[in-house]
């Protein structure tokens, strides 16, 4: 038998997606890269030309957004340390994030860009 696992619709100006099944509850379980890659193949085809591509082997979460005096800010979350290592919820090393390739559409090229990281 076979069953809708996603739906992607036009509605109005834009685009809306549904996965059926409970998604996110296995991800939080297992964090197996295929559940990965589906919900990735979905974003990708609600937004064709997103504003960040990121390239990365290691787990990353990004986030785009903008500083309080407008300057456009790249945030870069480590979760290679998931799922926790034991009941508690403590990690004894969380692993370097390395060769991350990062690609911002910008309307300009911008003068400068800065990157900071807290060792």
């Amino acid at each position: 038998m076979r069953e809708t696992a996603a739906t992607l619709n036009d509605v109005g100006r834009g685009q809306a997606a549904a996965v059926y099944g409970p998604v996110a509850s296995f991800y939080y379980r297992s964090h197996h890269p295929w559940l990965r890659q589906f919900i990735g193949t979905i974003t990708s085809a609600m937004f064709p030309e997103p504003s960040i591509q990121v390239d990365s082997r290691a787990p990353v979460d990004v986030a785009l957004r903008r500083t309080r005096d407008g300057r456009l800010s790249v945030h870069l979350l480590n979760t290679g340390n998931r799922p926790f290592p034991d009941l508690y919820n403590f990690a004894d090393v969380i692993p370097p994030l390395r060769d991350i390739r990062l690609v911002v559409l910008t309307p300009e090229k911008p003068r400068v860009v800065i990157w900071h990281h807290d060792s």
